[in-house]
């Protein structure tokens, strides 16, 4: 497991320097995560795994997969789409949070009134 958490972390940095587009440091992506570098050397390398908060602050950054990838659960927000709604929520001004709501709530509604609209 450790062997699939290093690949996926050390794709994710190459992914992220790409971004960036120029080469960058295994701090400044400890930084860009949120991490102690130390931390993130020893779980590219495999020598350790993330846990706890950590996990939820590569999440958020990489991709929820990080928990298949460690056999954890994923917390109830592991939607990534909800989990982003939720990270910009503060950003949004109320008007802007009511139109989101109203038009969440249309939606059920209406695929509540006909079963075989919309879907997922």
């Amino acid at each position: 497991m450790t062997d699939s958490l290093a690949t996926w972390l050390n794709q994710h940095f190459l992914d992220w320097e790409r971004q960036e587009g120029k080469r960058r440091t295994i701090t400044a992506f400890a930084q860009y995560l949120g991490v102690p570098q130390s931390s993130l050397s020893s779980w590219m390398s495999g020598a350790y795994m993330p846990s706890g908060e950590s996990i939820q602050k590569i999440a958020e950054k990489l991709g929820y997969e990080i928990y298949d990838i460690l056999g954890v659960q994923r917390p109830p927000l592991a939607d990534e789409r909800l989990a982003y709604i939720a990270s910009i929520w503060d950003d949004l001004d109320e008007e802007a949070r009511q139109k989101l709501l109203r038009e969440a709530r249309e939606m059920i509604v209406h695929k509540r009134n006909d079963p075989g609209a919309g879907g997922s």
